[in-house]
């Protein structure tokens, strides 16, 4: 959903002069050592697995049943490898393309293996987000929302 906040952001830059900032939470777990620390080197995380799994065992462990998990994976199309839910990679060049969830992954829509799902990892995830996003808008409540444009640069 990231797209439309970002047109919708430069639309309000635009007409209003005002910046928005858009944070997204299961972005800013991502973070490569956290990553790393919590599930090892070269873990690749993926819908309807990791880390939402362990993050609904700390917020809502009754809604989560491992029994139903099931097949998780990333398939080819075009014979290339697909990247998140809408690129493939073909020789290093990643490429937007209009795919459907069914196309990339099993009928789970499991990217990523949800067996791996615990509280003690959704608490280490939640509790550095939390942190990461209150330490950005502590710096952004210090900053002018509404700057100056930029003029361009005489040639």
């Amino acid at each position: 959903n990231l797209p439309i906040l970002e047109l919708l952001g430069r639309k309000y830059r635009r007409k209003l002069g005002l910046v928005i900032p858009i944070i997204s939470p299961l972005q800013v777990m991502q973070n490569p050592a956290l990553i790393k620390e919590l599930y090892g080197e070269g873990f690749v995380l993926g819908h309807g697995g990791e880390p939402v799994g362990s993050i609904y065992k700390v917020l809502a462990p009754d809604s989560v049943h491992m029994e139903r998990a099931g097949a998780f994976g990333r398939s080819e199309m075009f014979g290339m490898p697909t990247e998140g839910l809408g690129a493939i990679n073909v020789n290093g060049v990643r490429a937007q393309v209009a795919l459907d969830m069914t196309d990339v992954t099993p009928d789970t829509g499991s990217l990523s293996d949800p067996s791996l799902a615990s509280a003690e990892r959704g608490t280490k995830l939640l509790d550095f987000t939390v942190a990461r996003c209150i330490e950005f808008m502590q710096w952004y409540r210090g900053i002018d929302p509404m700057p100056e444009p930029k003029k361009p640069a005489a040639a």
